[in-house]
């Protein structure tokens, strides 16, 4: 969970410095991390895949974070949007930019909390 940690703190500075992209990968990968290791720490193997909502179906329905489908579609399409959009003709939006580190930080706090449940 420190690895997850460490990839938002680099966002946010990243954030702070503009390097959008570079923002915006490391708190998919914070999720992605954080969302592996409750599967590992369910005794599940994370299937191999780099799609945050794949991940998130994966998880058991009991054990999901109370963050939704549509919160995971919306970050991937338009995470896709700004990787793929090499011509800058899709601004990314401040309220997007926002709204994508509080989905990274809830991933990680629940991350943290049902790891520490599930620890003997």
């Amino acid at each position: 969970m420190e690895e997850a940690q460490l990839l938002i703190e680099q966002a946010r500075e990243q954030l702070k410095d503009g390097d959008f992209l570079d923002f915006l990968t490391n708190l998919k990968k914070s999720m992605l991390t954080s969302i592996m290791a409750v599967l590992r720490a369910l005794g599940m193997t994370p299937p191999e895949t780099d799609n945050l909502l794949r991940l998130y179906l994966s998880i058991p329905a009991q054990y999901r974070p109370a963050i939704g489908e549509p919160e995971f579609e919306i970050f991937e399409y338009k995470y896709g949007l700004a990787v793929y959009n090499m011509s800058g003709a899709v601004p990314l939006e401040k309220e997007f930019l926002e709204s994508s580190l509080d989905l990274a930080e809830r991933v990680l706090y629940w991350a943290q909390s049902l790891i520490r449940t599930l620890a003997p």
